[in-house]
């Protein structure tokens, strides 16, 4: 009889949001000076929904007390690249890696407090960025140094880490 009261009820974790929110201002140069990514963010909102292919809150109807919700969003995500900056015989390069950062929260379905936030950023080696940047690819720029399969491959590095995380808190 009493243990009826001591009984926890199941934890379920839904989907809330899944987003991308790129606001770097790294990505607005890059897009200045390259091309090849106009799709970039569908592609990348649409393997976060694959990855993160859990019941959506939105599709309960009854939710239990102490069931949690996660958002993630796609805060930053840019291809990698490189340029020079030209100051009268003066080269100054400038390098940066493909690189996605994600934020997530995980918040209370019944009370809508956020119970924990995480971020995870995840980039490419700088060994594989300077040898895709001294590939033909690179060095004649046939496209991006990064296509969009690299940087799902990125997203999907990030998500797992993302994922160890919550598994982690959640024990």
């Amino acid at each position: 009889m009493f243990s009826t009261f001591f009984k926890n009820e199941p934890q379920n974790l839904y989907v809330g949001t899944l987003a991308v929110a790129s606001d770097d201002n790294l990505a607005s140069v890059e897009s200045f000076f390259s091309f090849g990514f106009s799709d970039l963010d569908d592609s990348i909102r649409s393997q976060l929904s694959q990855i993160f292919a859990l019941q959506k809150f939105s599709e309960v109807t009854e939710p239990n007390t102490n069931d949690l919700i996660l958002d993630v969003i796609v805060v930053g995500n840019r291809g990698g690249d490189m340029f020079s900056l030209n100051f009268d015989g003066f080269g100054l390069p400038l390098f940066w890696r493909a690189k996605i950062k994600l934020v997530s929260r995980i918040y209370s379905a019944k009370s809508n407090k956020t119970l924990k936030v995480f971020k995870v950023s995840e980039s490419v080696t700088w060994r594989e960025y300077f040898g895709r940047l001294l590939s033909l690819r690179g060095i004649f720029r046939f496209g991006p140094l990064f296509s969009g399969e690299d940087m799902e491959s990125i997203l999907g590095r990030a998500s797992i880490n993302l994922l160890g995380q919550v598994k982690k808190w959640m024990k």
